[in-house]
């Protein structure tokens, strides 16, 4: 992938194009949550306290059908589970995936917004909660695998593969596992 905006770019370019593209008016905060192949903010509305979240694409990394594929998967998941997923809000012009330049660079980015749910990220669980959480992380995981091994084919969506070498090669998707520093070197001779 190309180099793309500082995330405080992306903010400021964000910041100045929300109230064109959804109706959420001009008095809010933004946050930034997460930077990784998504630029990921939280929007807290002043007064209300209301919050949204709004992920913003890098350039290159999905396009629109396979946005567009992940919203509707959404939306199936929804209808035939229990699953407690973020509802997507259209923008002023009724699509759920925005655009808007970014001030600095010119690039296009694209973006949706979702309502925002309480949790906890496990990485601050330990121990018997850690444990249960993982136990229920299982359990969605299986609802996901087989609403998507039973799902309507009629309706494609379209999406990158998730190989093993996406998930483990030494050019995966998201970089090679072998760097994190946590791994020591026998972990990291398993494959």
């Amino acid at each position: 992938m190309s180099v793309h905006d500082k995330p405080s770019e992306i903010k400021l370019s964000l910041e100045s194009a929300l109230n064109g593209i959804y109706d959420i008016g001009t008095n809010f905060t933004l946050e930034l949550l997460r930077f990784s192949e998504n630029y990921t903010f939280c929007l807290t509305q002043a007064g209300t306290g209301l919050k949204r979240i709004v992920r913003v694409s890098l350039p290159g990394y999905h396009d629109d059908e396979e946005l567009s594929g992940e919203l509707m998967w959404m939306k199936e998941l929804s209808e035939d589970t229990e699953l407690n997923l973020p509802e997507v809000f259209t923008g002023k012009n009724c699509s759920l995936i925005q655009k808007f330049p970014c001030e600095s660079s010119g690039k296009i980015y694209r973006c949706c917004m979702f309502s925002f749910l309480e949790g906890t990220a496990l990485k601050d669980l330990s121990g018997k909660e850690l444990f249960s959480q993982l136990e229920k992380t299982g359990a969605i995981l299986a609802k996901l695998h087989i609403q998507s091994q039973t799902r309507d084919i009629s309706r494609p969506l379209k999406r990158f593969s998730w190989d093993i070498d996406d998930l483990l090669g030494k050019d995966a998707r998201w970089g090679n596992w072998r760097g994190n520093e946590i791994l020591n070197k026998k972990q990291t001779c398993i494959l």
